[in-house]
Order: C-alpha cells, then structure tokens, then sequence
C-alpha cells in the first residue's frame, strides 16, 4: 500500500490513475463507443455501398451510418427515390422502374391510330406522337386501313381482319349488252364493287338482243315469249280468224281458220 506521500507527488506530476484505452482500439484512442460511417458523397443522406466503413467517435460531415446508396454520385438515387420511369434503378432495390413501369409501345406510321403488326416493339415512359400502345394495323402505310376502318368493297382487308370485304361484298354481275336491266344468262358472271353499264346483278334475260324482251315486257300478240316466261301471248293472245271476201264481217266457213294478232281487211 502506497504511503499518503507516494499519492500526493504523483497528483502533482498530473498523472491519472485510471489506465487510457490502448491505441489501435475501434475508433482511436479516447473512444468509448466508436459509430461505422460511410461516405455519402452526393448528401442524400445513404452511404456509398461500394465503399468500406470506417469508424469514427463523432460522425462528420459528408458521412452517414447506412450503406444503402446504389449511386453516390447522384443524390435522385437513393431507397427513399420514386423509381420513376426511366430504365434506372433510382430507389436501390434492384428492380427498374416497378413504381412507373414503361410502356411497350410500336411505330404508327400513318398516324392512323394503330401500330404496325410487322414493326418491333420498344419501351418509353409516356407514348405519344407516332408511338401507339398496340400493333394492330396491318398496313401501316395507309390511315385508310386499320381495324376501325369498313370493309368496303375494293378486294382489301380494310379492317385488318383477314376476311376481304364481309361489309359490303363484291357483287355477281352478268352481261347485259341490249341495256334493259336483265342479265344474259348464256355468259358466266363475273365480280364487281357496283354495276356498271351493260351489266345486271341477275341472269333473267332470254334474249341479250333485244331490250323489249325481259321479264318486265308485256306479252304482246307476236309469237313470241316477250316477258320470258317460256309462254308465248298469255298477255294478249293471237286471234282464229276467217277469210271474209264479201266484207259484211263474217268469215267463210268453208275456209281454214287461222291466228292473227289483230284482224285486217276481208278477215272476220
């Protein structure tokens, strides 16, 4: 035990008797709970992630306890970031742009509302101006044929549906060369959008020759089958006649009768 003299010549030499933390202890010497910092370079407040820790006994400035900055050289970048959309990984969590994903998008070349099915797909953020969010045109080379357009009769899919002109088909046409709106059935028909001159959309004309034969016509007395159908003067059929030589309005009976439209001179 150490005499009260011993004590009081090592208190006037300043000498503290309780032992320093040795050197090279975490956080220096002098630290009794050193704090693990990490840079954060670009002050968002999280530490660089590529970098090693280091420890210190008052965190300064520029340095931060976490390590969770994925790009310490961008303080947008950060786990507290929105990931927006912009194919960055903008709040460290490994996946890209989940808040606002982007888009799949194709070309619209001819402005008509509907991408081009042969073009390829690509990503943005916002779609706009010839960027479409589907790939449903089938010609993108003219605004007059996409999926909204009517099937007109033109031998085109005009609606992209690979059916050809459902809306309004082409029509059976068959000639008809004397112009009375009946077909001559004796020639094959044929397709067309509209009918045209000297043509008809039926085959009912037995004579193509003669415009006042078809089944419209009256029957007239002349022998012949005006309305085609295949009876001849049921309209107004021919009339017997007998010779009248005399003229007083009485045929002779000893004479063959005879038909006749219409009765003439010295007939009865």
């Amino acid at each position: 035990m150490r005499s009260l003299p011993s004590l009081l010549v090592l208190l006037s030499l300043g000498c503290d008797p309780k032992p320093s933390k040795p050197a090279g202890d975490s956080g220096g010497p002098g630290c009794d709970n050193p704090t693990r910092v990490w840079p954060d370079a670009d002050g968002d407040g999280f530490g660089d992630a590529t970098l090693a820790a280091s420890s210190v006994c008052v965190v300064g400035a520029g340095q931060v306890t976490n390590s969770d900055d994925c790009d310490d050289t961008n303080a947008a970048i950060n786990p507290d970031a929105k990931d927006e959309c912009n194919h960055i990984d903008d709040d460290c969590d490994r996946f890209v742009d989940e808040d606002i994903p982007p888009k799949m998008v194709w070309r619209d070349e001819d402005g008509d509302g509907f991408g081009d099915a042969a073009g390829t797909a690509f990503t943005v953020c916002v779609p706009g101006g010839k960027n479409v969010e589907n790939n449903d045109d089938c010609d993108d080379t003219n605004a007059a044929i996409n999926p909204d357009a009517k099937d007109e009769c033109n031998f085109i899919d005009d609606d992209c549906d690979r059916f050809i002109d459902e809306d309004g088909g082409p029509l059976q046409i068959w000639f008809d060369d004397d112009g009375d709106g009946y077909g001559d059935p004796t020639r094959s028909p044929f397709l067309a959008c509209a009918v045209s001159r000297n043509q008809a959309t039926n085959d009912d004309d037995c004579d193509d020759t003669n415009a006042a034969i078809n089944p419209a016509a009256k029957d007239e007395c002349n022998f012949i089958d005006d309305d085609c159908d295949r009876f001849i003067d049921e309209d107004g059929g021919p009339l017997q006649i007998w010779f009248d030589d005399d003229g007083d309005g009485y045929g002779d009976p000893t004479r063959s009768p005879f038909l006749a439209c219409a009765v003439s001179t010295n007939q009865a």
